[in-house]
C-alpha cells in the first residue's frame, strides 16, 4: 500500500518537474524568439522595418522662430523590410509635456521617404523636444529616436503711421505712410486703407499685400478723389501673430481742394410764364460740376437784387465732378414788381458761384388804397366845399354890388375887369429861346419872361422890331457879358449853367435862370 501510493507520489513530483521545465523552455523560447525579431536581417524578415536614411537627427525648418511661428521637424525614412509601412513622426514637449504628431506616411520596401511633424511654441527661449518615429505593426529601429532644442523669440512688432497727404488736381489725394517691422523674419502684410465723411462709418477702399523686411519702409498710397474728409489705415499680419503692443493703425484728417467756383454751371428756370406778385412760385435749379474736383457741401439762395433779401433757401451737398443735380426750391411770395430781378447764389465756406435772372411778372390790382379813413375824408372835402363855395358867392355880391368899393377905386370890380380885358387886344409872340408861344397884349413894349423857361427878353411894340445885336451901339458890347456856341446849347458866362438858346435866334439878349446874368448870345 505504502508502496503504491509512494509510487504515485513520485510519479507527481516527477511530472510537476517535467511541467515546470516545459514552461521554463517556453519562456526561454519566447524571448530568444523576440530578441531575434529585433535583430532579425532583411533575409529573415517578414514585416516592415524602419531606419534612418542618412542623419539619425531631425532637420528644423523655420528658424529663426518667433512666438506662435510654425515649425517643420523632419527625418528620411528607410523601410528595410519586406513589406509596406506606416510610419509617423511625434514630437513632445519636455517642458509642458505636450505632443505633435505628423500626418502618417507610408514607405514600401527598399523606398526612404521624409516624415514631417509641426512645431509651435508660445513661450520664448530654448525649448526642449523629445521625438521618435512610431509604427503600428513594424520594426522601428532605435536610431529613430532623440532629443533636440530650439530658440524661440519674441513676437516681432509692427507699426504704421500717417505722415501727411498732398491733394493736387492732377494727382488727386495721396497719402505718405511709414511702415516698421522689428528684427527677425520677414513678414507677409495686408494693408487696408478706409474713408469716412462727417464722422460717419468707415468705408473701405483700397487693400495692398506687402512682404515686409524687418526695419522702416515709406509708402505711397494714391486714392484719386474720394468724398473723404478722414483716412484710416490699418496693418495686418497674414498667418502670423504680431506683439500685442504693436501699433497697426492710423488716422489722419484731409481737406478736400475746393471745386473752381467758375466751373460750377448754375441754371435756372421759373414754373410760370409770368408769375402773379403775391404767388407761390416754384423754381428749377440745376448744378453741374466741371470741375475735377469735389465740390464741398453749401447752401443755395435765390436773392432779389434789389434789396438782398432771401427768397428761398437750401443746403446742397457735395457734387461729384461731371455730375448734375437738379433742386426744387419754392418763393412762397412772389414780389411785387413788374420785372423781378434775381440772383442765385450757390456759396461754401470757401468759394462761391451766382447767375443772375430777370422774370417778367404780372402785378396784381388789389384796388387803390387809402392811408385814411375815406367816409372822413370825403365828409372833410363836403365841407371844404360848402365853405368855398359860400365864400365865393359873398365875394361876388360883395365886388359886384357895393358902391362904395367900386367908386372909391380901390379895386375894379369883376364885371369892370371882364369888360376891359375884353376890350384889351392881344397878339402871339416867340420865346426866343424856347420857341414857346405867349400872349400879350398888342400895345406892350418892355421886358417879358416866358412861364416855360423863365427867360426874360425885350418886346417892341406892335409894328416895330427890336434891334439886332449888330444895330447896338458898341459900348452895350463892351459892357454886356457874351456867350459862344455851334449849336442851341451854350453856357452861362457867370456860373457855367447850361442852357439852350436857338442858334438861328442868335444874336439876341439872354438871361440865366440860375444866377440871373443877362449875356449875349453869339454864334461861333
Amino acid at each position: 500500500m505504502l508502496t503504491k501510493m509512494g509510487k504515485r507520489g513520485s510519479s507527481c513530483i516527477i511530472f510537476s518537474i517535467m511541467l515546470i521545465s516545459s514552461f521554463f523552455t517556453i519562456s526561454i523560447s519566447s524571448e530568444q524568439m523576440i530578441d531575434d525579431y529585433r535583430g532579425f536581417s532583411d533575409s529573415n524578415n517578414s514585416f516592415a522595418n524602419f531606419t534612418s536614411a542618412g542623419s539619425s537627427t531631425v532637420a528644423i525648418s523655420g528658424e529663426p522662430a518667433h512666438v506662435g511661428d510654425e515649425m517643420i521637424a523632419s527625418i528620411l525614412v528607410s523601410n528595410v523590410g519586406s513589406n509596406n509601412g506606416v510610419a509617423n513622426l511625434i514630437i513632445e514637449n519636455l517642458e509642458d509635456g505636450i505632443s505633435h504628431s505628423g500626418s502618417p506616411v507610408e514607405i514600401s520596401p527598399g523606398s526612404s521617404r521624409e516624415v514631417k511633424a509641426p512645431i509651435t511654441s508660445q513661450e520664448q527661449g530654448s525649448v526642449s523636444y523629445r521625438w521618435w518615429i512610431s509604427s503600428n505593426g513594424s520594426h522601428v529601429n532605435a536610431s529613430l529616436s532623440g532629443e533636440f532644442s530650439v530658440e524661440v523669440l519674441p513676437r516681432q512688432t509692427i507699426s504704421t503711421y500717417l505722415e501727411s497727404y498732398d491733394w493736387s488736381p492732377s494727382e488727386g489725394l495721396v497719402l505718405d505712410a511709414s511702415l516698421f517691422l522689428s528684427s527677425g523674419a520677414s513678414r507677409p502684410l495686408l494693408l487696408d486703407i478706409f474713408i469716412s465723411k462727417d464722422d460717419g462709418p468707415l468705408n473701405h477702399l483700397q487693400e495692398y499685400t506687402i512682404e515686409m523686411d524687418p526695419g522702416r519702409r515709406n509708402l505711397q498710397i494714391f486714392l484719386g478723389n474720394p468724398s473723404a474728409d478722414s483716412v484710416f489705415v490699418e496693418l495686418s499680419p497674414i498667418e502670423w501673430s504680431p506683439n500685442p503692443t504693436s501699433l497697426n493703425y492710423s488716422t489722419l484728417t484731409v481737406n478736400s481742394p475746393s471745386a473752381d467756383p467758375s466751373l460750377l454751371d448754375i441754371e435756372c428756370t421759373v414754373s410760370s410764364l409770368e408769375p402773379t406778385s403775391g404767388e407761390s412760385v416754384r423754381m428749377k435749379v440745376n448744378l453741374t460740376n466741371n470741375d475735377n474736383f469735389q465740390s464741398p457741401s453749401g447752401k443755395l439762395r435765390i436773392v432779389l437784387s434789389s434789396d438782398q433779401s432771401i427768397l428761398a433757401e437750401s443746403v446742397i451737398p457735395p457734387i461729384n465732378p461731371g455730375v448734375s443735380v437738379s433742386y426744387e426750391m419754392v418763393i412762397q411770395s412772389w414780389p411785387d414788381s413788374e420785372i423781378v430781378q434775381l440772383e442765385i447764389i450757390w456759396s461754401s465756406e470757401e468759394s462761391s458761384s451766382s447767375v443772375f435772372l430777370s422774370v417778367q411778372s404780372s402785378v396784381r390790382d388789389d384796388g387803390f388804397a387809402f392811408p385814411f379813413d375815406i367816409s372822413s375824408a370825403l365828409l372833410g372835402a363836403l365841407s371844404g366845399i360848402v365853405i368855398v363855395l359860400t365864400g365865393r358867392l359873398v365875394w361876388r355880391a360883395t365886388s359886384s354890388r357895393t358902391p362904395s368899393t367900386s367908386e372909391s377905386g380901390i379895386r375894379k370890380t369883376r364885371i369892370e375887369r371882364e369888360e376891359h380885358s375884353a376890350n384889351v387886344q392881344t397878339r402871339e409872340i416867340d420865346c426866343p429861346f424856347c420857341e414857346q408861344r405867349l400872349s400879350i397884349p398888342a400895345e406892350h413894349d418892355g421886358n417879358a419872361r416866358c412861364p416855360s423857361c423863365s427867360m426874360q427878353f425885350n418886346v417892341a411894340k406892335m409894328g416895330e422890331t427890336t434891334s439886332s445885336i449888330d444895330e447896338k451901339p458898341e459900348a452895350i458890347e463892351n459892357e454886356i457879358p457874351m456867350s459862344f456856341s455851334t449849336d442851341d446849347i451854350l453856357e452861362c458866362p457867370g456860373c457855367d449853367q447850361t442852357l439852350r438858346v436857338p442858334i438861328e435866334k442868335r444874336p439876341v439878349q439872354s438871361r440865366c435862370p440860375v444866377c440871373k446874368l443877362e449875356f449875349l448870345a453869339e454864334k461861333g
